[in-house]
């Protein structure tokens, strides 16, 4: 395996997470990636999605969409988005092991996939919602993705026949204040975070810098060429195979 991080790199990295006792974790769309999910922002997959579905993804995905043409929101929600099966990776199970060691505080979650099954976090915050929880507007009961599958078309409310809603923040929408909230104190309480690939939304979580705190940042993208002043570090290895060399 070779990295494109050099070993002085690393060896800063691990001293880093060493020091550190309070450690936010915010997984982007790389980490979702590397465990088996899409990203429907690259050049590939938006120009397959335009040709087959006659709009961006972006487009599909957003609040607008959903409400003027929801039987083709859902056509492609349940054939791109539902039928993506997300597995472990050796990244989030060296994100088990600090908090294991009592360093990684919080988990912020910016896709609307859960984590794997068999990762647990102590305190996860899933800013964008999860795929795995429908909804009726009208009469608030709970359905699965599954129940969404099953069926064809626009799904409706078993109890009051309403149309259903995924539980996930569409583009266009705006994001959970509680949540929100939540997720900015644990990174401005944080003495490290780590950028666990970019995000799709572009909401700001990270605190200004101050005198009066030193706080660790570390990116990880594979946009070779980015570069952002908010990091102390940007990192270009996939992040299942640096993140456990460095902890």
């Amino acid at each position: 395996m070779k990295l494109n991080t050099s070993k002085h790199i690393l060896k800063c990295l691990r001293r880093h997470i060493k020091e550190a006792n309070n450690i936010v974790a915010i997984l982007g769309v790389e980490m979702l990636v590397e465990s088996g999910g899409v990203n429907f922002d690259t050049n590939d997959e938006t120009y397959r999605i335009e040709q087959e579905y006659g709009f961006t993804p972006e487009e599909i995905l957003s609040g607008s969409f959903f409400c003027a043409k929801q039987k083709m929101f859902y056509d492609f929600y349940r054939k791109e988005v539902l039928r993506t099966s997300i597995h472990s990776t050796p990244g989030y199970e060296a994100l088990l092991i600090l908090q294991k060691r009592n360093k990684l505080k919080t988990v912020i979650n910016k896709n609307y996939y859960d984590v794997p099954k068999e990762i647990k976090f102590d305190n996860l915050i899933s800013l964008s919602g999860t795929v795995s929880h429908n909804f009726c507007p009208r009469c608030k009961k709970s359905f699965s993705s599954e129940y969404l599958i099953s069926k064809e078309g626009i799904p409706y409310c078993d109890s009051c026949k309403a149309s259903l809603r995924p539980d996930i923040r569409l583009f266009g929408e705006r994001i959970n204040n509680a949540l929100f909230t939540q997720a900015v104190n644990a990174c401005t309480q944080a003495d490290l975070i780590l950028m666990l690939g970019k995000d799709t939304y572009h909401d700001n979580l990270l605190p200004n810098r101050t005198e009066s705190r030193k706080q660790t940042r570390i990116l990880f993208t594979s946009e070779k060429y980015m570069e952002n002043p908010d990091f102390d570090f940007i990192i270009h290895d996939e992040i299942q195979e640096i993140i456990p060399l460095i902890i």
